[in-house]
Formats: C-alpha cells, sequence, structure tokens
C-alpha cells in the first residue's frame, strides 16, 4: 500500500510544504538579521547624536583656533559616521520589507498546502480502508471456497503457496506458463489437457496450470 497514487500525492505534498517552512525560516532570519541591523544603527546614531552634542557645547567654549580645528574635524568625523549609519539602516529597512512581503507569501503558500496536505491523508486513509476491505473480503471469500477442496489437495495448494511466492496456480498463456513464464511444448500441453485439474502441473515450476 505504500505504492498508492494516494500515498505519493502526500509524499511529494509534505516535501514541498518542507521545503517551503525551509524557505520561511531562512526569510524570518535574514528579517531578524536585518532587524538587529537596524536596532544597532539606531542605537549607534543616538551614540553619536549625544556625543555631537557635547562637542558643539564644548566648540562654544574653545578659544584656541587650534583646539577648534581639531573639534570641527572629530564632529565632521561623527558627523560622517552618522550619515554612513543612517544609510545601511535605510537599505537594511528597505531589504526588511521585501523579507516581511516574502515571509507572508510563503506562509499563505504554507498555510495552503498543510490544508492539501489534511485532504491529501483523508483520500490516503480511505484507500487504504478500501484495499483493507478488499482484502477482508478475498480472504473470506478464499475460505469459503476452501471449504469445499479436498483436504489433500488444499494441502498441496497451501505447500505450493508457500514455496512458489504466494502463486499456486497459473494461466496457460499460449504455450508459456503464467507463473514462471517459461515455454512448454506443444505435447506436453497436449498431455495436461488430457489429465485431471489437480494434476495438471507446469514442468518447469510445479505450479498448477488452468488451460
Amino acid at each position: 500500500m505504500g505504492h498508492l497514487p494516494e500515498t505519493e500525492n502526500v509524499k511529494g505534498l509534505v516535501q514541498r510544504a518542507t521545503s517551503i517552512q525551509g524557505e520561511l525560516r531562512g526569510s524570518n532570519n535574514e528579517s531578524a538579521r536585518l532587524m538587529a541591523i537596524v536596532d544597532s544603527g539606531e542605537t549607534r546614531t543616538a551614540e553619536i547624536r549625544v556625543h555631537l552634542d557635547r562637542l558643539n557645547k564644548q566648540m562654544k567654549t574653545i578659544i584656541s583656533p587650534r583646539e577648534a580645528e581639531a573639534l570641527q574635524h572629530e564632529i565632521e568625523t561623527l558627523q560622517h559616521q552618522m550619515s554612513e549609519t543612517d544609510d545601511e539602516c535605510l537599505v537594511a529597512m528597505d531589504d526588511l520589507g521585501a523579507c516581511e512581503v516574502e515571509a507572508t507569501r510563503l506562509s499563505a503558500i504554507l498555510a495552503e498546502l498543510e490544508s492539501e496536505v489534511q485532504v491529501a491523508r483523508a483520500a490516503e486513509a480511505a484507500a487504504m480502508d478500501e484495499i483493507r476491505q478488499s482484502i477482508a473480503s478475498d480472504e473470506a471469500r478464499r475460505i469459503a471456497a476452501a471449504q469445499s477442496v479436498p483436504p489433500n489437495v488444499l494441502s498441496v495448494y497451501d505447500d505450493k503457496r508457500k514455496h512458489l511466492g504466494g502463486i499456486a496456480i497459473a494461466s496457460l498463456k499460449g504455450l508459456s506458463c503464467g507463473g514462471c513464464h517459461l515455454d512448454i511444448s506443444r505435447s506436453e500441453v497436449d498431455q495436461l489437457a488430457k489429465i485431471d485439474e489437480d494434476q495438471r502441473e507446469c514442468p518447469n515450476c510445479s505450479r498448477w496450470l488452468a488451460l
């Protein structure tokens, strides 16, 4: 029953859902990374602003041109760092927005797949139940039929099934045994037709032959 179309359908849907889950985890991880960049950038920008405020206040109290020039250089450096940090945050925020859109898309696909898996599993269960019922019905018919077969014949039949892969009786297809698929000569077939049914055995595999 492992090769039922319904089972293969379930496997395919589960594999796709697993793949989408992996993509969604990747998107969420990327969102977390970008959010960390934004948070870190905002923290860094706030620290720079505090530092700039302090330097700008200090600039008002400096008289020496050399000290003023050094302080101005430090202020410009910090302003440049803040600008770069802001740019990095903006890029990260844009990418974060794209990640959120992708995560929403993947989540919708995953929800649909999970619904399809539930339906497919129900179909698989119904198909397997139908097969079990068919097997039970066949077994019941076999038991009923076996009651009308002489015990010695039934014993031989069970022994043949045990040693011949579960198939004790095969049909003659042309001049070939339907069980072992080996050829039987015309004269052998003619001889088989003349004897009792429970004696008609394939000369190659010993299965009973239905002519």
